[in-house]
């Protein structure tokens, strides 16, 4: 019984339990055959997300996974510029005889305030 069949069997379950009147003869009670109807499609739909692989859908992942070929070595590249060394490039840390990482303190000086700017020039005569 697959997760579709276990909802039909909950929805005819709860239709017989809650929509349909019960006859007055007493031969079969519907409300618990609705009762049972919904155990059983409950009991289905538990059942097969137990039991079913990946509960994503059939095979999706589960699918072989191709490879494609190896890329070819890359042709050699004659350049005639000489290479040319990041100025942004960060050295790698420093460390002591034990491994630690040596710390290393920077201190930025100021240059002292130079003369005051210049004033404007004054408006041309009118």
């Amino acid at each position: 019984m697959g997760i579709g069949a276990g909802i039909f069997l909950v929805a005819i379950g709860a239709i017989l339990t809650w929509a349909v009147k019960n006859p007055e003869d007493g031969s079969v009670n519907i409300h618990v055959v609705g009762v049972i109807l919904m155990c059983a499609g409950l009991a289905g739909v538990l059942l097969s997300l137990l039991f079913w692989e990946s509960w994503a859908g059939f095979g999706r992942w589960t699918q072989r996974r191709a490879y494609a070929a190896p890329a070819p070595p890359p042709a050699a590249v004659v350049d005639p510029a000489p290479p040319v060394a990041d100025p942004y490039a960060v050295a790698p840390p420093q460390v002591d005889a034990y491994g630690r990482q040596v710390r290393r303190t920077t201190y930025v000086e100021e240059a002292p305030p130079g003369p005051p700017p210049a004033a404007p020039p004054p408006p041309p005569p009118a």
